[in-house]
């Protein structure tokens, strides 16, 4: 699909991941600025039709890519769950429905690796997702990511609709809001770290016991990743986008203390929870079909994002 003459509106394209996406197709696919439409909270509450309907009226786009999600960690899903389905699934299915309505020629929506569930066998892959339940810690972002990943195969099945589901591992890297109440692994890592250091502070605790494998994948990766699968990707079959690999929180953990010279104990406090125990998500179908690999390792990774969070605090 040719993109460059396309009108888009990006839900969540100010947030960590779009900003990234709206770079990308400005800068590497020559998509005209003028043609970006980023609705914001403020204006438009996605959960509500009619700030939808106005969306829509106001500008007409060919693409829509719907970003936008629910904010927070492991923590805030555990303490909001209904919160979180009912407005993961309004959002998604008030974008969805109002992109068939507008004549939208594609529809992409991103959800999260929490759709597997809490019992398959990892690498996850696509067709797992129904073969169980999602993990109890994060079970409304999962079976809210699946309704919509199914309600996205119906339109095709019943409109012809071309929407796709995109299945996203662990984002990080620069450009990540820090200020952020319940942030994600690696970012609440490096602000831990931080302040420990300032306070001169001699231990740091991981939640669990630092065993639990994450498939961490690189925000600008990531980004790529998505506009490849929206020129090249032309089915409504959930694709995951991830690097493929696992890493131990332990194994994060001790990255991160090394990068910031940080010389004290890591100690494990195991009461606190720590999800399933093994999140590798499959990139074997990204590679597949649309031949596509992150190019920047976790190690450089780490040191870019940690570059960025310390730049941002001058």
């Amino acid at each position: 699909m040719e993109i460059k003459d396309k009108k888009f509106i990006i839900t969540g394209g100010a947030g960590f991941l779009g900003k990234h996406v709206v770079s990308l197709l400005i800068n590497k696919y020559k998509v005209k600025e003028a043609n970006i439409f980023i609705p914001r909270s403020v204006e438009y509450d996605l959960r509500k039709e009619k700030d939808i309907d106005i969306l829509f009226k106001k500008f007409k786009p060919e693409i829509v890519i719907h970003l936008a999600t629910v904010s927070g960690g492991l923590g805030y899903y555990k303490e909001h769950p209904a919160k979180v389905f009912h407005d993961i699934l309004s959002m998604g299915t008030n974008m969805l429905e109002a992109s068939r309505l507008s004549g939208v020629k594609t529809f992409i929506m991103t959800g999260s690796a929490t759709i597997y569930p809490a019992k398959a066998e990892p690498p996850y892959k696509e067709e797992d997702i129904w073969n169980g339940l999602p993990d109890e810690s994060e079970i409304s972002f999962g079976l809210s990511n699946r309704a919509l990943s199914s309600e996205i195969l119906l339109y095709r099945k019943e409109y012809g609709f071309d929407g796709r589901f995109f299945i996203l591992s662990s984002l990080y890297g620069p450009g990540y809001n820090f200020n952020l109440t319940h942030p994600h692994v690696i970012p609440s890592l490096i602000k831990r770290f931080d302040n420990i250091i300032s306070k001169k502070e001699d231990k740091i605790e991981i939640w669990g016991t630092g065993k639990a494998l994450r498939d961490f994948i690189y925000v600008e990766d990531a980004a790529e990743a998505i506009i490849l699968a929206l020129r090249e990707y032309n089915s409504s079959e959930p694709l995951n986008i991830s690097s493929g690999e696992g890493t131990s929180i332990k194994d994060i953990t001790e990255r991160i203390a090394k990068i910031m010279k940080f010389k004290g104990k890591i100690v494990p406090d195991l009461t606190k929870p720590e999800g399933r125990l093994n999140r590798i998500v499959s990139a074997e179908k990204l590679e597949k079909y649309i031949k596509f690999k992150g190019k920047t390792d976790l190690e450089n990774g780490l040191k870019n994002t940690i570059k960025d969070y310390l730049n941002s605090k001058k």
